[in-house]
């Protein structure tokens, strides 16, 4: 395929290129990617000689290399100004003066503009080798081709005897302290505590699953308990607290949030009071229960799904595989390991994990803000202070007032009857009226596993009913969201785990005035 010969191959098979056919590269990977039909045996052959080629018959034709520069160049130029000056300046703190911190992805200009033809080709035969590569394959394809074609196309390159690459880790912080990165253009005050940790042990044991199951669980509670705390009039926004891998090479503990001009200080002191409650006393088990019950619920309906799993979460299961040496499990499998676990996770398991992970002593705190409220960011003498005394100070036990009521409705209503029931054949539906005059039309989806959707409307827009009607029902619209959120955050009766489901006030000018409300399963976080 010389020159751009696979792309217009596979423009010309209905494949388009950055979205079927793609790659990126980060600190210490590089992947390829193809998704194409599988209905062409023709096809699924031209997609294992295009990866072969990219594995070992790149041309690195002179010309190309020449053109590439301009690319690639204007690529760096692109990430360049106040914004993305100050989110290098978090990824070095991130970095820790590591070697990672000396090869940024994109590159040096001098390399980009300046490196031999010959350097390329020296890298490209060095490192592009059976030892250093895998070939993923996931989709409706049958094994034994995959596997022949692989041995095709793969099975003759060889293996120069090459050192494994050093090992590059990133360094834990060995003492705290704050940095601020201030800009006149920039929009927002940020505010960051980062702990480095040691990697994360592969879950493929016993123990390894454990953690997992705990790190998973301390990740939602830590997002639903700063999510509940939205509810209040605070003067920071979007706090978060997260535990992840980090270039599949440390841990990180992540905290954040973002400031309100004006309200800096008072921002500052209360999200880190609500971190070192958090720290301090872990979750309720009323919060601990829940998380539980929409985690099970969703590995349960997994599980028992009938809908075929997309060939990406294969993808993923199998990158983690190479890169993590993470066991690759099926739906059922890891529904039963959890089923088997869960029970012995109590507040008692994240007060000590909690206690286990974080250390203050090596955490780094980072600010990005604009000039016009300099004079509200402390110093990094006084800001460590008061992080110091904070936890030195017994926190107050977070609270959450739950109102579950016995019953639901009470008055239970009287059951009407069916008077009327008819088909709609051209648009597969059923039309039903009922004794108390309503008229329902009820069509079964089969695409939309999981869900349904109701909606309920009378005849007229509210512009019908003059002006007074308008201000009312707008007003009674925004008071009714209001009190809906309210009543979801506050009373678990009301919340279903594993689902998402809500109900609003309808109304347009000469649309039915009415509600509209579904309920849905969630999937691994994504809609189904």
């Amino acid at each position: 395929f010389p020159g751009d010969g696979i792309i217009r191959f596979l423009e010309s098979k209905g494949a388009k290129f950055g979205v079927d056919l793609n790659a990126h590269t980060s600190f210490n990977e590089t992947v390829y990617k193809l998704q194409l039909p599988t209905s062409d045996p023709a096809m699924v052959d031209s997609t294992f000689l295009i990866l072969s080629d990219w594995a070992n018959g790149l041309l690195l034709d002179s010309l190309e290399i020449e053109q590439e520069r301009g690319v690639i160049f204007s690529e760096w130029l692109s990430k360049s100004g106040p914004e993305k000056d100050a989110q290098n300046a978090f990824l070095m703190e991130l970095l820790n003066e590591s070697r990672y911190s000396e090869r940024i992805v994109i590159g040096d200009t001098g390399v980009i503009l300046g490196c031999s033809h010959q350097a390329l080709r020296n890298y490209y035969e060095q490192w592009y080798h059976p030892k250093r590569m895998a070939i993923a394959v996931s989709g409706d394809v049958d094994p034994k081709q995959a596997k022949a074609l692989i041995k095709k196309y793969f099975g003759s390159i060889k293996a120069p005897r090459t050192t494994t690459p050093p090992y590059y880790g990133i360094p834990l912080y060995e003492n705290p302290r704050l940095t601020v990165v201030s800009h006149p253009s920039l929009k927002k005050i940020e505010y960051n505590h980062i702990q480095l940790l040691p990697p994360f042990e592969p879950i493929n044991s016993k123990k390894g699953y454990q953690d997992y199951l705990k790190r998973t669980l301390l990740n939602r509670l830590l997002k639903a308990r700063l999510a509940a705390l939205t509810f209040e009039d605070l003067p920071y926004k979007n706090g978060s607290v997260s535990l992840s891998s980090f270039l599949n090479t440390s841990g990180v503990l992540l905290v954040s949030a973002e400031l309100i001009p004006g309200k800096v200080n008072e921002g500052l002191n209360l999200f880190n009071q609500h971190v070192e409650q958090l720290y301090q006393y872990g979750f309720l088990n009323l919060e601990i229960d829940k998380v539980k019950k929409i985690y099970l619920s969703q590995l349960k309906r997994k599980a028992t799904s009938k809908t075929p799993t997309p060939s990406e979460s294969f993808m993923n299961d199998l990158y983690a595989n190479f890169f993590v040496e993470q066991q690759m499990v099926t739906a059922q499998t890891e529904y039963a390991l959890a089923l088997k676990y869960l029970p012995s996770i109590d507040s008692l398991t994240f007060v000590s994990l909690l206690k286990e992970v974080v250390k203050p002593q090596q955490t780094r705190y980072f600010m990005t803000a604009f000039d016009q409220v300099a004079g509200e960011i402390p110093s990094e003498e006084n800001h460590l202070a008061y992080l110091d005394s904070l936890r030195h100070t017994t926190m107050t036990p977070y609270y959450k007032a739950v109102d579950v009521p016995d019953v639901l409705l009470t008055q239970q209503p009287k059951p009407g009857r069916v008077i009327e029931e008819t088909k709609i054949e051209p648009i597969e539906t059923l039309r039903i009226k009922l004794s108390n005059g309503a008229t329902v039309y009820y069509r079964k989806s089969l695409s939309d596993r999981e869900r349904i959707q109701l909606t309920g409307y009378r005849e007229g827009g509210y512009l019908c009913h003059g002006f007074g009607c308008v201000c009312e029902w707008d007003l009674c619209r925004q008071y009714h969201w209001i009190e809906r959120r309210r009543q979801l955050h506050t009373r678990c009766v009301v919340s279903l785990p594993g689902w998402e489901h809500g109900v609003c006030p309808t109304a347009d000018r000469a649309q039915p005035i009415g509600y509209s409300g579904q309920c849905r399963g969630r999937r691994h976080g994504n809609h189904v």
